[in-house]
């Protein structure tokens, strides 16, 4: 089941706008549906929280980080071990 990315918010370093980069060459979304968010280079859970609910009238987000809050985040919502993602 496909589900139609609303917003992508990403780490303003190199590397994640790197991977943005790669991710929408292959998603169809809108330029201005893409958040550079300086706060996700070193977060926390509840601050990466705190973004999403700033975003809680999207239902589809993509959130382009960093390790190893991003799999910590993961692993919080999930209560899987899911060690680093990639």
């Amino acid at each position: 089941r496909a589900f139609p990315i609303e917003l992508i918010l990403t780490s303003d370093a190199q590397r994640a706008l790197a991977t943005t980069a790669l991710i929408t060459a292959h998603l169809p979304i809108a330029n201005d549906s893409i958040l550079r968010e300086p706060n996700l280079y070193q977060t926390s859970i509840p601050a990466m929280l705190e973004l999403l609910l700033l975003h809680d009238a999207f239902h589809h987000i993509i959130m382009v980080g960093h390790n190893p809050t991003l799999s910590y985040f993961a692993e919080h919502f999930t209560s899987e071990d899911i060690g680093e993602i990639p």
